[in-house]
């Protein structure tokens, strides 16, 4: 029986690409299980992962820095009145609070002038490194043109305290 040229070739190919298989197939195995080629990485075991959880758990009841006064004791602190102007149909007056860091506080201004008095707030964040009151706004509506004296006062759950006066003209 003869075989065929075309067959004979099919078959030589056939068993080229079957050895080429082999020797990549090989080399790979070799290359993935030499210890020259693998990478050292520790690994993270179960003790690992429960001291982690227990490190977590430890600072979560820690008390934060905010909250490290008692309810009786508050922090005597001085705001300091830095801008006042009008605007619009508005007189604002800026304040800040040094040497507290916190938000929710409370800002109140209060103008007087004569007999009159005239309140305001604003809600107190925290700032870069202080507290800041923002700019409180009291309507042109209620005031009268001439001076007033101002004053701001702080409170909050962990410090309190009045500004010194300012002397500011409405027009």
């Amino acid at each position: 029986m003869k075989y065929s040229t075309k067959s004979r070739t099919n078959k030589r190919i056939g068993l080229i690409l079957l050895a080429l298989l082999l020797v990549i197939l090989s080399a790979a195995y070799i290359y993935a299980t030499s210890s020259n080629n693998s990478v050292e990485q520790p690994g993270i075991d179960e003790t690992d992962l429960q001291e982690a959880e227990k490190h977590k758990e430890e600072l979560a009841n820690q008390p934060s820095e905010e909250n490290n006064t008692t309810s009786n004791s508050s922090s005597q602190v001085t705001p300091q009145i830095t801008s006042w102007g009008q605007s619009g149909e508005y007189f604002e007056l800026a304040a800040r609070v040094p040497s507290i860091f916190e938000d929710g506080g409370t800002c109140e201004l209060t103008l007087k002038s004569g007999s009159k008095e005239v309140k305001a707030t604003s809600t107190a964040t925290r700032n870069v490194s202080d507290v800041s009151c923002g700019f409180i706004k009291v309507p042109l509506s209620k005031l009268t043109p001439g001076k007033w004296t101002a004053i701001v006062e702080y409170s909050s759950e962990v410090a309190s305290g009045l500004s010194d006066t300012k002397e500011v003209t409405v027009k």
